[in-house]
């Protein structure tokens, strides 16, 4: 065919045979499949926590399950999510929850404005409490790098909202046997 976009899509240019084009928009449409097929398809992420100069779970313990998904499109938009589940005995460093991202974030501003970018929302089910607990808020750029983020606003049962919280070892919950952290991520990358 004639030119390849940067987005591998194919298209007929002035030096394409004029009595060729049902050819032509044949090969145009393939590789305009070819090319949301590909920007569409999900990369398998083991989250990993910043630790240990940060908290996180170090190890989901047996029987658990650490596990994300992210993709990027064409452009810059990123979309991620993880789902961890404990199982016996896991392992979790004090300190602020702290998770490197898939995918460095495009960092806004310098400074403070740097680190209060939402790129999220996250989830924690505490099954070990009767009835089970859920938290959530919103999931924050931790870093002037764009590398990490943290979990933020997340009251402790029976407290009034704050929004200087974050999410560590004991707040709003000591995670345990069952409990699940979950986030979907959607962000601009670096």
């Amino acid at each position: 065919m004639g030119t390849t976009s940067p987005d591998g899509i194919s298209y007929p240019d002035s030096n394409y045979p004029m009595n060729n084009w049902w050819d032509a928009f044949a090969e145009m449409a393939a590789s305009i499949q070819a090319a949301r097929t590909a920007e569409r398809a999900w990369n398998s992420w083991t989250p990993i926590w910043n630790t240990p100069s940060d908290g996180g779970i170090l190890s989901v313990g047996a029987g658990g399950l650490n596990e994300g998904f992210w993709r990027k499109d064409n452009g810059k938009m990123v979309d991620a999510q993880f789902r961890i589940r404990l199982g016996t005995a896991p392992s979790v460093q004090a300190g602020l929850f702290t998770l490197i991202l898939p995918v460095p974030a495009y960092v806004w501003g310098s400074g403070t404005e740097a680190i209060t970018t939402v790129l999220g929302t996250w989830a924690i089910r505490d099954d070990s409490t009767a009835p089970v607990s859920h938290f959530g808020g919103p999931v924050v750029q931790n870093d002037p790098g764009g590398l990490r983020i943290s979990f933020g606003s997340a009251p402790a049962a029976g407290t009034p909202f704050q929004s200087i919280r974050r999410v560590d070892s004991t707040d709003p919950t000591v995670l345990a046997v069952n409990d699940v952290f979950t986030a979907n991520l959607h962000y601009r990358a670096a």
